[in-house]
């Protein structure tokens, strides 16, 4: 065979970290990370839909919501609550009292100024000293969850605990995409999602039935998600890069591969660091903030966009959690269908994205919107037809809406990594986050203002649902296939000699 006809067969070199990065067995451990830290999400975010949850009222033998108790009262003092989960309202007092229901948006403020600061932990510490520290204190918060004496004290560890809770919404997606091969980034997220971890965690909720037996539970588990962390996954090469730590950043590499069975000789990591090297603008060690976003024409206005997105599908989704006792039917069965038809989504998206290159990231999120849009509609329409189909249709209808917007926080916060360059990856993304975590401690009040009007919140989500579906189609560039943009956008374009030539001694 002559030698060019050889040639022609060998595997081309990586030439960037991009092409480093492939799937096996650490893969894996990443992924594993993952699943790991977004059950602790799914337990923290979702604690108060069982541990808040209002009962219903039995007044002499007729079942009603808590908004008529005061006509129930104005009858008969023959009334008893009837409930599904021992809650903090149950066990408290608070039965048809909406104090535990407002003191979810404190918890969430404290997830809020969470995402925002460990964003510039993560730039500064590394994403993994970062992470670790907030899995400990959030199994610490739900260790402590019991120990409350009454609402305060709750709501402070709650705060305490969503800080940190928002450290891992943000650092575990950041290291799970810095280590995940470019065609696997989108089906893979869509696998390891929140959604199958509803479901899950609705199980757990049921064996537990009490809003203190549920916090022990959850820290006894967050226990795997520490170790697993602590000793077998290792810090981002991409962060360590950035940082100019560069022989640590090679022996991860290294590591990385010994762990997938394969070898990668030291010429070929040179050569990848060499040209990740002489492509970045800036100074390895320079320390980059929020404001270097906002100011960044290339990136401002995508990133705020993804912001209002972020914040609208938020105030739908957490809107219709946070209320979802109120559906007729059993929480738990409420809770696990939608957790089931997120995660069908999901899986139909995850086989069909890697095969079909007109499904990008746009494509996923318009069909996701059009779906929660017609969704919405149905509903509407059930308010104001006394048709016993479109009534019962109502129920599902809305927990598919709520299902809908599992595919639109993936996509949002994929395309968000991919958009942001290394350098601000984990600000950026802390950012979007502070406006994810705004749009979920205002949802509680969105099924409140049906007072004013009872289609109202309907009426506010259809509206939120067009307008983002119409921004987001004409400001958002598609992302899929692109590599991951390691450097600020409008920098000098010089070889950085100095540090190619630390790579070279």
């Amino acid at each position: 065979m002559p030698d060019d006809a050889g040639d022609s067969l060998k595997v081309a070199k990586p030439k960037r970290l991009d092409e480093l990065i492939t799937s096996g067995w650490y893969y894996f451990r990443i992924s594993l990370l993952l699943e790991l830290s977004v059950f602790m999400q799914t337990a923290y975010m979702f604690y108060m839909q069982y541990s808040g949850a209002t009962p219903k009222v039995n007044c002499a033998g007729v079942t009603m919501e808590c908004k008529n108790f005061a006509n129930c009262t104005a009858t008969t003092s023959n009334y008893t609550f009837d409930y599904q989960f021992y809650s903090v309202n149950v066990d408290w007092g608070y039965e048809c009292d909406e104090a535990v229901k407002k003191s979810i948006s404190y918890h969430m403020l404290g997830v809020l100024v969470g995402s925002f600061m460990f964003g510039q932990f993560g730039e500064t510490y590394g994403r993994k000293k970062a992470l670790l520290a907030a899995k400990i204190v959030t199994a610490a918060s739900f260790l402590l969850t019991p120990f409350a004496w009454n609402l305060l004290t709750l709501t402070i560890i709650r705060v305490i605990g969503g800080f940190f809770i928002g450290g891992q919404i943000v650092l575990a997606l950041v290291m799970f995409i810095e280590n995940s091969p470019k065609a696997s980034r989108m089906w893979v997220s869509l696998m390891l999602s929140w959604s199958p971890n509803i479901m899950l965690y609705a199980g757990l909720a049921y064996w537990a039935h009490d809003w203190k037996t549920l916090s022990y539970a959850i820290a006894v588990i967050a226990i795997p998600g520490i170790i697993h962390l602590a000793f077998f996954v290792f810090e981002s090469p991409r962060w360590l890069l950035q940082k100019g730590r560069i022989d640590e950043a090679k022996a991860v590499i290294h590591k990385i591969y010994k762990i997938n069975g394969s070898d990668i000789d030291e010429e070929t990591v040179n050569a990848v660091f060499e040209n990740e090297l002489a492509a970045r603008k800036s100074k390895a060690n320079k320390m980059y903030s929020l404001f270097d976003i906002l100011k960044s024409k290339e990136l401002i206005g995508p990133v705020l966009v993804l912001c209002m997105c972020f914040n609208f599908t938020a105030l739908n989704a957490y809107g219709i959690l946070f209320n979802i006792e109120k559906l007729s039917g059993s929480m738990y069965f409420n809770a696990a269908l939608n957790g089931f038809l997120r995660y069908i989504f999901n899986i139909i998206f995850a086989i069909v994205e890697p095969r079909a290159a007109w499904l990008g990231r746009k494509a996923i999120h318009g069909i996701c919107l059009m779906i929660v849009l017609a969704a919405v509609l149905l509903v509407i329409v059930a308010n104001f037809m006394d048709v016993e189909w479109i009534l019962t249709a109502k129920r599902y209808a809305l927990i598919g809406a709520a299902a809908m917007t599992s595919q639109l926080f993936l996509v949002l916060g994929v395309i968000g990594n991919e958009i942001l360059p290394t350098p601000v990856r984990t600000i950026g993304y802390s950012f979007l986050q502070v406006f994810n975590r705004l749009g979920v401690a205002m949802s509680p009040f969105l099924f409140m203002v049906n007072t004013i009007w009872e289609p109202l919140p309907l009426f506010i989500m259809l509206t939120l649902a067009a307008l983002q579906l119409s921004v987001f189609t004409l400001a958002i560039p598609e992302t899929r296939g692109k590599p991951m943009p390691e450097e600020m956008p409008g920098q000098h374009k010089a070889e950085d000699v100095e540090l190619v030539e630390k790579i070279q001694e």
